[in-house]
């Protein structure tokens, strides 16, 4: 996560990564399968 400095100040800062640390992993078939493919993307170089 980049958060700008000039664009978001401490406090919207501290709440943006709590509630990043604080989401839950989506498991729909969906989702994973958005996560994946920049996996094999990696992988295939």
């Amino acid at each position: 996560m980049c958060i700008g400095a000039w664009i978001a100040g401490a406090w919207l800062a501290v709440d943006l990564v709590s509630s990043y640390l604080s989401a839950e992993f989506c498991t729909d078939e969906d989702f994973r399968r958005r996560v994946e493919k920049p996996r094999v993307m990696d992988e295939q170089g």
